[in-house]
């Protein structure tokens, strides 16, 4: 209840700060542009501050109130296309970002963005379109390159998808440990699905505290353990080849070691290398 205040009481000093600012009807048409403007700002400001408290309906009133207040305000479309895009408003969510593209079609975020839904919505190709757009217009951004590699490989173009991860870790050097992971996950994913003859839709890698892997077979994905960056590369192939292999085998019987031994002969080495969980 504290917080609910504390927040309230933000906007209500912001809204004193809005219409404090305000002139008499003497004014300027210039001068009335500008309060336009400082407005739609705070009311932007507002809208991030419910952004951060994952409070997305009141973040989306106060975008809202920010492009009502001025209607070419693009940093506010982009905002609540973002916020529409999380509550999965698909549909109001690209209206914003095609708004934002009217207003300036260089706005390469925009297209990310429009590139971003259609992935979720699994609508590649569309997907493909924009973020090409999207590093057309500014290609320094590793986001753009690490989302279009994900359309990429479920398009199957694997080599472009490998192309894309390599150049976001040389833009983001900070994450450059885990992009080399990523990297390396594609490359023996790609070599092990097409000798398998059988793929994944998709896979992640997170913190897992008792497993390098996991195949999810209702979702048909798998869960990569981001610790694995530590083990060796060998080890890493390893892990890949064995969580492909309980795509045919979910338990740990004769028929599914006799698989991952006919694609990797040397896996008890490289199983004992791990020495944990599998």
């Amino acid at each position: 209840m504290q917080s609910k205040n504390k927040f309230f009481i933000t906007i209500i000093f912001l809204l004193i700060l809005i219409y404090g600012c305000k002139t008499t009807n003497s004014d300027t048409t210039d001068t009335g542009k500008k309060q336009n403007y400082s407005q739609a700002e705070y009311f932007n400001i507002a809208g991030n501050t419910a952004k951060e408290k994952k409070d997305g309906t009141r973040a989306i009133y106060y975008y809202t109130k920010a492009i009502e207040t001025d209607t070419a305000y693009i940093e506010a479309y982009l905002n609540r296309g973002e916020m529409y895009y999380y509550v999965n408003e698909h549909e109001k969510a690209l209206a914003d970002f095609d708004k934002v593209i009217e207003l300036n079609p260089k706005e390469d975020k925009a297209y990310y963005w429009k590139g971003l839904v259609y992935e979720y919505l699994k609508q590649y190709e569309s997907s493909l379109v924009y973020l090409n757009k999207a590093i057309q217009l500014n290609d320094k951004n590793y986001k753009y390159y690490e989302l279009r590699s994900l359309v990429y490989k479920q398009l199957r173009e694997y080599d472009k998808a490998y192309n894309d991860v390599n150049i976001a870790i040389k833009l983001n050097q900070n994450n450059g440990i885990l992009y080399s992971l990523r990297g390396l996950l594609n490359e023996y994913l790609n070599k092990y699905t097409k000798l398998l003859n059988r793929n994944i839709d998709y896979y992640q890698i997170k913190k897992l505290s008792s497993a390098w892997g996991i195949y999810h077979k209702k979702e048909n994905y798998i869960s990569f353990n981001s610790d694995l960056i530590e083990k060796d590369i060998e080890c890493i192939e390893y892990v890949v080849l064995h969580e492909l292999c309980h795509i045919f085998y979910m338990n740990h019987q004769k028929d599914f070691w006799a698989l991952v031994e006919k694609y990797m002969p040397d896996y008890k080495v490289r199983r004992k290398n791990l020495k944990t969980f599998i």
